[in-house]
Formats: structure tokens, sequence, C-alpha cells
């Protein structure tokens, strides 16, 4: 390879790193709807939990609750870290993309990375 080959490859290696630096911030978007959903299908399995149709008496059916505590717990934690996180990156984003000079620049990089959009859906 020739200099300008090496120089060539070097320039998409970094705007390679750029382009998934950017689409992290989706990517905390989608982890926090996923916890979000994880919470309450837990707490939908919890309240349904225990239903025996025998006919016998029974005690309530709340038995250990300390798994479920903890699960819920480690969601919680994790829910918060995920939504501090997406707000670091955004925050970041946000400032290198106002940074730049043209504003149709800026419009596209913002509606592709931080809204999400597709090259169709930012061109309407």
């Amino acid at each position: 390879m020739d200099k300008k080959q090496v120089s060539t490859a070097a320039v998409r290696k970094e705007n390679e790193k750029k382009k998934e630096y950017l689409e992290s911030y989706l990517g905390h978007v989608r982890r926090i709807h996923r916890i979000n959903e994880e919470i309450r299908e837990i707490r939908s399995m919890k309240a349904f939990m225990s239903v025996k149709n025998d006919g016998m008496p029974h005690g309530s059916g709340q038995g250990d609750l300390s798994g479920y505590a903890a699960k819920l717990d480690s969601l919680e934690r994790n829910l918060i870290q995920e939504r501090y996180n997406r707000i670091k990156t955004y925050q970041d984003i946000a400032a290198r993309i106002e940074k730049l000079s043209g504003e149709n620049e800026k419009d596209v990089l913002f509606y592709m990375y931080v809204k999400g959009l597709d090259w169709w859906e930012i061109a309407e």
C-alpha cells in the first residue's frame, strides 16, 4: 500500500469509530425500553403467580419474595445507570453536532443518530 491508500484506510477506520459512537445513543434508548418492559413483565408475572385451581385451600401463595425483589432491584439499578449513560452520551453528541458549521449537516446527524430516522425519512 502506498501512503495515499494508508491514509484513506485510516480515515475510513476513524469514520467508522465516529459512526459507532454516534449509534451508541440509540443503543442506550433501546436498552432503556427493554429494561422497562422486563420490569413490567416481572411485575405482571408476580401479580398472577401461585394460582392453583385444585379446589383445595392454600395459604396466601406469596412464599419467599427475596428472588423477585432482588431481580427487580437489579433491573431498576440497571435502568438508572442506562438513563445516566443516555443523558451523558446525548449531551456529548449534541455538543459535537452543534460545533459543525452547516445546518443541513447538523440536521442530518441529529435526525439520524439521535432520533433514529432513516435516510428517506430525513429527506422528507
